[in-house]
């Protein structure tokens, strides 16, 4: 027999351990739901920025565009190719000084007029050809007829990536026509991309959807629906992109940038130094309560506990406890003392007292055989009957099949409208399905939400029909709690005895892996082992 002192060290000790794992638990979940979300927080905002710094570079081209397309020297170069306006502004040191990858001038109609191209790498110009125009040409659209009407996006052509813009060109004083359109183009390459990630203090990146060599993680966030997302391609950085649409509305580009997972590390460690002050802290005070209970409580306990083990050697009349303080064992020392001399006094009244002492045994042992909310027969009673049909089918031949099932989602049921609504929840369950049942099948509730249900001389079809029509019913109720409406799915695990072969056990389990089958396929449902059944039969 384990002594007070072994079991209060046992509950201080399993007090203490559950205190690790919750404390454990709530760390990880803190880490995740708070450290990692300001992580993404975060992480998406660097990546938006990073997107309007290429927006400004864009705007930035625009104006360019703009001052250019609004001049009369411009609009007067439309009209005849004049060499020394080309001389004087179109000059290499504009392309360098601008990085600028191409101006080109068009029609009204859009055909070519006049383009320069610069290859950086050689540091030459380059005439631009009716087809590299074309790219542009065809994918121009304003908005508007207004003077200020223009056109920017990105573009993937020949190979390359450049970000564009156009406007129309006019006089300075905005008379007339528009005498054609002007585009300039800056080829978005890795100058430009450092640029930006200097600008923005990133390191970023670009893709093409049409790359022959794109990573993993790009593949498939040119196929996720999402604009902006992150992914973790280890535990140290994570990559945060956002999608780009070219100049035909097509999400074509990705932006990204990797970064450090600073905020993610930062959480982890002061999780763990939390994790280590509060397992120091519970073990201390672990300590501290076993000693204070040893000297207060376990002591005086066995002390009590030895006086009244010796009382039977004391005369009737004189039995007596005796013990120092002013608390509760104090008082249970003088009760005691009273209930000896009332037994002393009265000691013919003990067999009354065995009567009623009978009747209370009996109400225990229905209270120990049923579930008190329900009403319903408890996990040990229920497995008495299951013991109790495999005896009969072994004796006689018959068949038989278990089904458990219970409450889907019954947790967030207790969360959203408290454990009054769930003991409703159950009770409604219980009472639905004891209307469907026969009354040589036994239902119980065996824990929680779930429940387990014997059905006799019923075959696996039988079984999972009666199964299927009870998870339609109990889908189609609704239980009211206060002033909600409350709707419930459930899910069933059914299985059939196998004749010289199963056990109370082995049933149970595998009733109980086909309810967790059903959880996997989504809830709600019926998982059987009819094919398993037949095969074992043969």
């Amino acid at each position: 027999m384990k002594s007070i002192r072994t079991k209060v060290l046992a509950i201080i000790t399993c007090i203490f351990v559950l205190l690790v794992i919750g404390s454990q638990l709530v760390s990880m979940q803190i880490l995740k739901t708070g450290f990692k979300d300001f992580e993404k927080h975060d992480a998406a905002l660097d990546i938006k920025r990073a997107k309007k710094a290429l927006e400004a570079e864009i705007d930035y081209l625009s104006s360019i565009n703009l001052d250019w397309a609004v001049w009369d020297e411009t609009y007067r170069f439309m009209k005849e190719t004049n060499k020394k306006f080309i001389e004087e502004n179109i000059v290499s040191n504009f392309f360098i000084e601008q990085q600028m990858a191409f101006i080109i001038f068009l029609n009204p109609d859009q055909s070519l007029y006049w383009g320069r191209g610069f290859d950086f790498t050689k540091n030459q110009e380059k005439i631009i050809g009716a087809d590299f125009s074309s790219f542009f040409s065809d994918r121009i659209v304003f908005k508007s007829n207004e003077i200020y009407s223009g056109f920017r996006g990105i573009l993937n052509a020949a190979g390359k990536t450049y970000i564009i813009t156009a406007h129309k060109i006019f006089k300075t004083d905005h008379s007339g026509l528009s005498n054609g359109i002007l585009v300039m183009g800056k080829e978005l390459d890795s100058s430009l991309l450092k640029k930006i990630g200097k600008r923005v203090d990133l390191n970023v990146e670009f893709y093409v959807s049409e790359s022959v060599d794109l990573p993993l993680w790009a593949e498939n966030a040119f196929k996720d629906k999402n604009s902006l997302s992150i992914v973790y391609p280890d535990n140290e950085k994570l990559i945060a992109y956002t999608k780009l649409k070219d100049v035909s509305g097509l999400n074509s580009f990705i932006l990204s940038a990797e970064l450090e997972r600073e905020i993610y590390n930062l959480g982890r460690k002061t999780i763990r130094y939390f994790f280590i002050s509060l397992l120091l802290l519970g073990l201390v005070l672990s300590m501290l309560t076993y000693l204070l209970l040893e000297t207060q409580v376990i002591r005086r306990i066995k002390n009590l506990s030895r006086q009244v083990k010796n009382l039977y050697l004391q005369k009737p009349g004189k039995r007596a406890v005796v013990l120092e303080g002013r608390d509760e064992l104090t008082l249970l020392a003088y009760e005691m003392n009273k209930m000896l001399k009332l037994l002393d006094l009265k000691s013919n009244a003990l067999e009354s007292m065995t009567v009623k002492l009978k009747s209370v045994n009996s109400h225990l042992y229905e209270l120990a055989n049923t579930d008190p909310l329900t009403r319903l027969a408890n996990r040990r009673n229920i497995f008495a009957y299951l013991s109790s049909f495999i005896e009969i089918a072994k004796r006689y031949n018959k068949s038989f099949c278990i089904c458990i099932f219970d409450i889907d989602n019954f947790k967030q049921i207790n969360d959203k409208y408290g454990h009054s609504a769930g003991d409703i929840v159950l009770k409604d369950i219980s009472e639905a399905s004891e209307e469907i049942i026969r009354k040589a099948d036994k239902l119980a509730r065996i824990g929680g939400e779930e429940f387990l249900l014997l059905l006799s001389d019923t075959d696996i079809e039988g079984a999972v029909s009666l199964c299927e029509r009870l998870r339609f019913v109990l889908a189609s109720r609704t239980v009211r709690a206060d002033n909600n409406k409350i709707k419930y799915t459930s899910s069933f695990g059914v299985t059939a005895y196998l004749k010289d072969k199963d056990s109370t056990d082995s049933i149970f389990m595998r009733a109980d892996k086909y309810l967790y089958k059903a959880k996997s396929k989504g809830k709600n449902a019926v998982v059987s082992d009819i094919n398993y059944f037949y095969q074992n039969e043969t």
